[in-house]
Order: C-alpha cells, then structure tokens, then sequence
C-alpha cells in the first residue's frame, strides 16, 4: 500500500509503496499491460507516499518517504528501461501522494506531509522538462602534468590531448600526451621554445608553429604523429603567443607577436606541405582564443600589447576574408 502509480489502464506502473510493518518503503516496482503485471528494475529510493506522473516510457516519481521521519525530495526518471535520478528535485522534502500529467513535459502535484510531519501542507508544486536549458558542467581534478610549466601549447581531446613546450625557470621542448587520466612523456619537440600556437590539429596529428626560442622569436613548424617529429617548412614570418585552428593539413596560424611585446597581424594558413601567407589580419592581438576549421574559424578576445590591453572584440574568417563579429 501507499505506493504511486502513472499510466493508463493498459498501460500503468505501480512505484513503491509500503509491504508489511515496519512502516518503511521499498522500491519494487511493476508493469500492467491491461491483463498482468510484470516485475521492472527497482528503483533509486525506497519510497512511499510518493507523487508520480507521466506513462510507461516518460514517467516521473518524486517526493515519499522511507519512513514518516524521512522525506525525500528527489525525482526519479522512467525512460521505458532504467530508472535515473533527475537533477531537479521538488521544493522540500515531502509525500505528495498524488500527482498528474501527461508523458514528461509537464506535472503537478499538491499538498502532501511535511515538512513539518504530520502536518499537511498546502504548497502545489509544477514540474516541466525541457531540452533548450543546458545544464551546467562540473570541473573535476585529472592527472598532474610530468613537467610543471606555463605558456604550453596543447591540442586534442579530453581523453587524448597533447602538452608541448612551455616554461618553468627556463625554455622547455617537453612533450606530454594524455589518455583521460594521466599524462606520459613522449618525444620532446625537435626546437626549444614556449608560447608555440595552440589548438591545430589532433593528439596523433599535431601541427605547431612558432614561438619563443632562447633569444628570438621562432619561424620553426613541426607535425607529431603520436610518436615523433618531423619539420615542415618553415612559417613566412616569425610569431609567437600566436593562435592557431584546423587540422594537420588544413590549418590557419593568426594573431601573436614579434618580438613578444609587439602584436602583429601575421595570417598564414598551411595545406599539409607549405605555408602560405595570407593578407594581414584587421587586429593585431595576441593570446586570443580561436575555434573552429580554417575556413570557417572565429578570433576572440586576447591582448593588445602597449596599447589598450585585453580585448573584448572578435572577428570570424571566411575562407581567408576575415570581418569583425560581435563583441565578447
């Protein structure tokens, strides 16, 4: 008794309820087709007294008790295989015993014990489900670099990225690759240098060009193959703190400076063999982030040194136009 139910007379799901003294809930729950019942994967929470709305492969359970000392708030979500906890939970814990609505999209349910039990409560409560609110992702700690630095150069995946070169205390051409939770040491890059472009290509694929070397600023351009390098022929013009999109043979190097405290308009793309210089670009901004293809790329933000310092602006290139968007 005390359990919640959704569905039609044909179709129906019976969630928890309350078996035999002592007054706790289960999580067993079962199937009607019309003619019989069929045993489905228990739920998340031992639960009775609980709201529920939806059908037999769209349906919500929410609210209940374990005992009348403890109330949930949680929510509960029937796909027509699993049950899975949804993040969005009704107001305070409480056994709504009731509830109504079609599949999914939208529900109600009203009154119900507690919070202060055994007190009833008048407080109606609307659930609503949509695909257009995106939920915000959490940061989690991964493996530590082998070799601290800063100013490195990276490209890839979360489960397959690459760290190249950087800083610590001095140019480092150290070579890191990481498989999603932990990074090994890989062939150091063939010339020294830190604040190489960033972002062009993949972990087995990579393609990064210029930077600082001890003492000038580099033209050098090297490709990995997820094992060693290999020099390509070198960039028109040397750029560091430069930013880069594309792949290992349809790439686009932008921004960046030379010597580190001048920003230029460098836009040179590379087609697997050479690169090749393209008209300047309308910003001369280092550091700024890019993402897309190199046809059909966007430049935002970065730094404008001795000038006006960060900026907010951002310009997107068509092929090899470039015209100003929106600002940040």
């Amino acid at each position: 008794y005390y359990n919640a139910g959704l569905g039609t007379q044909t179709a129906a799901i019976s969630y928890g309820g309350n078996a035999a003294p002592p007054d706790t809930g289960i999580n067993n729950t079962e199937e009607f087709n019309g003619a019989s019942w069929t045993a489905l994967p228990v739920g998340n929470y031992s639960r009775q007294q609980a709201g529920a709305h939806g059908n037999t492969s769209d349906g919500y359970v929410y609210g209940g008790s374990g005992h009348p000392s403890n109330r949930y708030d949680t929510n509960d979500h029937w796909d027509g295989s699993s049950w899975t906890t949804s993040p969005a939970t009704i107001f305070s814990p409480l056994t709504p015993w009731n509830g109504t609505g079609p599949a999914g999209p939208a529900g109600m349910t009203v009154g119900g014990y507690g919070p202060a039990y055994p007190a009833g409560t008048a407080v109606t409560q609307e659930y609503n489900n949509t695909t257009t609110i995106v939920t915000p992702g959490a940061w989690a700690s991964g493996g530590n670099l082998g070799t601290a630095r800063s100013y490195v150069a990276g490209c890839g995946t979360q489960t397959a990225a690459l760290a190249v070169a950087g800083y610590s205390s001095g140019v480092l051409a150290n070579v890191e690759e990481y498989n999603g939770s932990s990074w090994s040491e890989e062939a150091n890059l063939g010339t020294t240098r830190y604040s190489v472009s960033r972002g062009m290509g993949t972990q087995t694929a990579g393609l990064f060009a210029g930077g600082e070397a001890p003492g000038s600023t580099s033209t050098a351009s090297e490709l990995y193959n997820g094992a060693s390098w290999s020099t390509t022929s070198a960039l028109n013009g040397a750029i560091s703190y430069a930013s880069g999109f594309g792949t290992s043979t349809a790439a686009l190097i932008c921004g960046g400076a030379n010597p580190r405290s001048v920003a230029v308009t460098t836009n040179e793309s590379y087609d697997g063999s050479s690169w090749t210089a393209n008209p300047a670009t309308p910003f001369n901004d280092k550091e700024g982030a890019t993402s897309g293809p190199a046809t059909a790329g966007v430049f935002a933000g970065g730094l404008t040194p001795g000038a006006s310092g960060q900026r907010s602006t951002s310009y997107e290139i068509n092929t090899t136009t470039w015209t100003a968007g929106p600002s940040l």
